[in-house]
């Protein structure tokens, strides 16, 4: 009796305090990053006609995300990339050429982390789904014509799979030290197999 008293007393004392501890973890997040992505342009910002690699696109990627437990969560994921080009005249008594490209996706997805409080090192892996909206601006082809310059643009399917390190600064901020993705966007029936870079902060609440 009195050893079925104490396992009574100690499950009511200790399994509050276990519970407590398995859950302990932030339920949300925000991150801020300054981002680059590696854009598989296919040569249209290099005066070489010859090459057809990858142009560093720089910009900005917002996410916010919910943890559903410790370990799993859903995300939402914001990111605008932009790059400018002049080039010399293309025709006699042109204009310096001016290329602007600009690339906006919208994804959400899964997430997989140790969310809880404690962790001081948090690497992460997500899989984000959405679109993809590019345009490109070019101006300055030939003077004193009308229609000289043009302006294209197209959405499509994007994603973005990969991951990163976010590393403890205080139990409502972490330093993200790395974010790396294979970040595909299909337009025209074509797809760009592009890279997307980030470092920044990430805010836990």
């Amino acid at each position: 009796m009195r050893k079925a008293l104490f396992m009574a007393l100690f499950f009511v004392f200790c399994a509050p305090l276990a519970f407590a501890q398995d859950g302990d973890f932030k339920r949300g997040e925000f991150g801020v990053m300054f981002s680059q992505n590696r854009v598989d342009s296919d040569g249209a910002f290099s005066p070489d006609p010859n090459d057809t690699g990858r142009e560093g696109f720089n910009g900005v990627n917002i996410d916010a995300g919910y943890n559903f437990t410790r370990y799993v969560g859903a995300k939402a994921d914001f990111s605008y990339h932009k790059k400018s080009r002049d080039f010399g005249p293309l025709v006699p008594g042109g204009e310096n050429v001016n290329v602007d490209g600009k690339l906006t996706q919208f994804m959400g997805g899964i997430k997989i982390q140790d969310n809880a409080t404690a962790t001081r090192v948090r690497p992460f892996a997500q899989a984000l789904f959405g679109l993809g909206h590019a345009s490109v601006d070019v101006t300055g082809l030939t003077t004193g014509l009308p229609n000289a310059n043009f302006s294209e643009s197209e959405t499509g399917f994007a994603a973005a799979v990969g991951g990163g390190l976010d590393i403890r600064i205080n139990r409502n901020i972490d330093f993200r030290a790395i974010k790396v993705e294979y970040n595909p966007v299909r337009l025209e029936g074509e797809t760009s197999n592009n890279i997307r870079l980030g470092i920044g902060l990430n805010f836990r609440f």
